[in-house]
């Protein structure tokens, strides 16, 4: 990541966190709403995640969705290569 402004550091986050977390949830057949019940994340709030309209996505809610989904923080948000 040398060379790159914290701004680009953070949309990498996010983008990995949507290519993840959507390709995730498309891997175990999850829709908004079984991803909702699962994570205790209002479905309103994971579409805005989803839709990349949310920028402050909580440690709860990280911890929420990584759980849901079976997979490490760490796996959901490492910026992709």
């Amino acid at each position: 990541m040398k060379g790159q402004n914290r701004g680009d550091r953070v949309n990498s986050v996010y983008a990995a966190l949507l290519m993840r977390a959507k390709s995730e949830a498309d891997k175990k057949n999850l829709t908004m709403r079984d991803l909702a019940a699962l994570s205790a994340i209002p479905e309103t709030r994971l579409r805005a995640i989803f839709e990349d309209s949310a920028r402050q996505v909580t440690l709860r809610e990280l911890v929420a969705l990584s759980t849901a989904l079976e997979i490490p923080v760490t796996a959901l948000i490492s910026p992709l290569r």
